[in-house]
This record gives C-alpha cells, structure tokens and sequence, in this order.
C-alpha cells in the first residue's frame, strides 16, 4: 500500500551493489542495439552516439500502453511533429497533474517527486511552440474548476472579513462610548479580521517566467505549477538569483521568498515542472559556461530535421486525455506527501541500470557525467507518472506500488530517447559553429544515403540548416581536403555560374562522421 510520509522527503540513493548489466555503447557513430538486463525484453533498448541519433526512431509501442501509444501517435500525426515530441509534452503534463505530493519511493529511504522539466530543441519550423502549449489545453480544464474552486472559498473568506470589520467597528464604537460613559469596556470579538485566511488565487500552468509570478502563482497551488515558455533563453538565462531559486524547484522543498514588490511568501512546497523550447544554435545561450546542474535536470528531445510540411485534415480527439488529467488531479489530492513503493523487481532492474549509467558517467564526463548521475532519479518519476495514467485511466486511484514493467519502460525511454538527446546536446555545445555545420553536412549526407548533391538545391531545400553560405562553404572545402567530397562540375572551357556538383566518397563518409 502507498505509505504516508508526515516529514518531508529525504534523498539518499541506494548503494548500486547488484550485477552490472550490459554497458551503453561508446560514442561512435555505429549502430549496435544493446538490450541490457535491466530492460524487460519486450522493449528492446538501443542507444546510438547523439550525433547519429534520430527522434524519429522512437515507437510509441514500446511504451507497452496501446492507449497512450495512440494518443502520442494521434498527436504526432497531427501536429506533424515527431513522436518524442508530444511524449514529452504529455509526461510533463501528467506530472503536473498529478502533483508533488504523491512521490516515488525508491527502497528504504529514497523518495522523488514527480517534477518533470522538458526540453525541445529542434529547428525553425518543427512546431516546437505547439508542442509546448499542448499542456494549456490539457489542464485547462483543470485549471478551470479550481479557479472555481477557488472564487468560491474567495467568496466566502471576503464576506466573512467584512463581517468581523463591522464587528470590530462597532465594537470600537461602543468602546468609545464606555469610555466617554465612564463604563466598562464591552467584550471584543472573537476574532480579528487578519485572522481570516484569503486563499491565494491558483495557477497550474504559468507562462509568466518572472520569479515574482511563478512565486505567486506556486503559493496558490501547492500542488506544483508548470511554467512554459516557447524559448528557453527567455526563462532561464536571467540572473543568478532567478536561476537558483529555479534549480530548488525540481525537490518540492520548501522555500521562503522574498520579495521587493510584494509581501514575502514562506512556501511550504516549492514545486515548479517545465516545458521549454529552443533551437540548436542557442542551448548554450541558457546553459552557460559552467556546469551547474541546469542540464542534468531537463529531459532532452533532439529533433535533428523538420518533418515536411502538411496540413492536417482530421480533428484531434483529446477527450481521453483531458479526462485522464482530471483524474490524475483528483488522485494527487492528499492530506499528507504519500510515497508509492517501487516493487522488488524493479528496484533490481533500476539497480542494474544505475550501474551502466554510472559507468556512463565516469566515461564521458562534463554535461553528460551530470546528467546520467541524475538518470536514476529521472527513471523513478517517469516511472510513477507512466503507473499513475495507467491507474487514471482504470480505477482512478493511487496504485498501491510501482511495477517492474513501468520501471522497465522508464529506463528504456532513458536508454533510447532522452540520454541520446542529451549526449547531442553536450557534443553540440562543445563545438564551434563550423565544427557543427560540417557535422550537420555530414549527418546529412548519411542519413540520406547520397553519393551526390547539388550545392544549390541543398541550400535551397534546407536553407533552416544550411543557410549561412560562408559556414557551408568552409564544411564543403574541409571535406574537399579530405577527399569525401569531389567536385563534379568543374568543366573545361564551362561558362556561367557552376551549380555546385559534389560527388559523395561514401568509403570515407564513415570516418568523416566519426571524426
């Protein structure tokens, strides 16, 4: 049964002691899928260097939910968008929903909540701006009843102020009076008008990315607020103060805020997910020079190329999932922070797990070290939301532990979809603009098996990707030097302006890439 924790969480992860399971694949551009112990059989886990990787290789089947496949599929479809991409934007929106009051408990000790923050990173016309507001429509209805809700006991609280100022006023008068009469003093009220509590107007999802805002908006809903914001910049490379209190908000602590402006807040939880947004060129814009633990926190989707464009003809049916999202809201409204029980099975299956991630770790270092020391807490809140929308859409009620099966689709969402953004991620920011055009070109030239192209119509068709000329002309002569590519247009005594014809040398495209 879910156990019911009076004191606030404690965070102390498990000696990983269990057999180590078969290792992530170094960072070479070779596809070899890996189906680690950790992992139940039917998802079969591959993990693929981040430069080689491709959102688009995500099956929603491996999810082994068919009605949460559908609806990721519905969405992809309709957005036009790759699956990753309305995943993390459902996950991060069912966290929300459920809030930071149910956690996972991981062993003896360990507790996470379900606090998600996603991230896209994508090129210009990937529809990332959809992907990151598809959570308004989904909570909206939520949020909508407890704005209700909340006017309401508004309402009622306001009323009954003014009633004891009257009660006060006259009281004062009568005193007045006494005095003046040279008689005792009357009795008071009971009650002063400070005594009532106004309850503070709630907030689920803020786009708003002023500490100031999302402050307010998290005393008015305990639960946890989620804030959007279609460029990640905007929220998150402010100053130091903004980022720090952002980077306390993934542990549902609590928090005491103070303000300039408005009356400081004593928060007894301080829970904010996210859902954010930005394109390749500018993750380092907002992740800084300095590792400090920004990155480790987000669940990453890479998305490498836009899907071609296409308008969609059907409508989306989203009644399932509102309804799922309300029970989800209706299942976290606890008196008290309630832990679920990872199973046996699965605590076995995440210690095998955190053993090749910690293996990972000590390889790669730098971002990517960051970020797989925190995977383990990762698979435990995918875990407990995936188990909550599976109870949501069946009892409507809290499971009683977290199975191994959900566990085991955790871990496999880790090892296939977000740890390979993340290595893109920290390979992308470690490189300069050049090295990441010649990586672009080369990337492109593999994924589309090309043993030739037209300079002209490369830039013309992805102009997103390959439109600063001078950088792709510096990619282009660097790979001339190598021999991978050779010009094919160059006739003699040829007039006119030369389209750029290059032959593809796919022998040695391979070492290229790796390079």
């Amino acid at each position: 049964m879910a156990d019911e924790v009076k004191d606030g969480p404690s965070v102390n992860v498990p000696d990983a002691s269990a057999g180590i399971a078969a290792p992530m694949r170094p960072p070479v551009p070779i596809r070899r899928p890996i189906v680690p112990a950790a992992v139940p059989q039917q998802i079969e886990t591959q993990v693929r260097h981040g430069a080689d990787f491709d959102s688009g290789s995500f099956d929603p089947a491996q999810l082994d939910d068919s009605a949460l496949a559908a609806e990721i599929t519905m969405l992809a479809e309709g957005y036009n968008v790759a699956p990753t991409m309305p995943l993390l934007s459902l996950l991060v929106s069912a966290s929300t929903a459920l809030g930071s009051q149910v956690q996972v408990r991981i062993g003896a000790v360990w507790h996470e909540p379900p606090i998600l923050w996603g991230m896209i990173v994508a090129p210009p016309g990937s529809r990332k701006s959809a992907m990151v507001a598809l959570p308004k429509s989904l909570l909206g209805a939520v949020a909508a009843a407890e704005q209700e809700e909340w006017r309401l006991r508004h309402e009622i609280a306001a009323r009954e102020r003014r009633q004891l100022e009257l009660e006060w006023a006259v009281h004062d008068a009568e005193r007045r009076k006494a005095i003046r009469d040279h008689l005792d003093d009357p009795a008071p009220p009971a009650r002063r008008p400070d005594a009532v509590v106004v309850p503070i107007r709630p907030g689920i999802v803020v786009e708003d990315s002023s500490i100031e805002e999302m402050t307010e908006r998290a005393a008015g809903s305990p639960r946890g607020i989620l804030a959007l914001s279609d460029e990640a910049s905007a929220m998150l490379a402010r100053g130091r103060s903004t980022r720090a209190l952002m980077l306390q908000a993934t542990s549902a602590g609590s928090l005491r805020v103070g303000r300039i402006s408005r009356e400081s807040r004593q928060l007894g939880v301080f829970a904010i997910s996210v859902l954010s947004a930005t394109q390749p060129d500018r993750v380092g814009a907002f992740l800084g020079g300095e590792d400090d633990g920004l990155a480790g926190r987000f669940l990453w989707v890479w998305v490498g190329e836009a899907l071609p464009p296409r308008i969609a003809m059907s409508q989306l049916a989203l009644d399932g999932m509102l309804d799922m999202m309300a029970r989800l809201r209706e299942m976290g409204r606890v008196n008290s922070m309630t832990a679920i029980p990872v199973s046996a099975d699965g605590i076995q299956l995440l210690q095998q797990a955190m053993q090749r991630w910690h293996g990972e770790a000590n390889r790669h270092g730098g971002l990517v070290r960051s970020w797989f020391e925190k995977a383990p807490g990762h698979a435990g809140r995918l875990a407990l939301v995936l188990e909550a929308m599976l109870a949501a859409r069946s009892s409507g009620e809290l499971p009683d532990g977290i199975s191994a099966s959900r566990i085991g689709v955790a871990i496999a969402l880790i090892d296939r979809v977000f740890a390979p953004a993340m290595m893109t991620v920290a390979g992308h920011v470690g490189q300069g603009r050049r090295e990441r055009m010649s990586q672009a070109l080369v990337d492109h030239l593999v994924s589309n098996e090309l043993d030739a192209f037209r300079l002209r119509d490369l830039r013309r068709e992805h102009a997103g990707r390959f439109g600063d000329a001078r950088l792709l002309q510096e990619a282009i002569r660097e790979l001339e030097a190598d021999g991978t590519l050779v010009r094919a247009d160059r006739q003699p005594g040829a007039r006119g302006r030369r389209p750029g014809d290059y032959v593809v040398d796919r022998s040695l495209l391979g070492t290229a890439q790796r390079g």
